[in-house]
């Protein structure tokens, strides 16, 4: 983990097993979009 990271979030403080929730808009956006480009749309 980077710092930053590790100072902005509560990830430090995460134990196996502890629950997260991920967002993956975001990067779901950007793989259509390189996907996209990739083949020429």
């Amino acid at each position: 983990m980077i710092p930053h990271t590790a100072k902005e979030t509560n990830l430090a403080r995460l134990k196996t097993g502890d629950k997260v929730n991920i967002e993956t808009d975001i990067l779901a956006k950007y793989m259509q979009k390189q996907l996209r480009m990739m083949k020429g749309d």
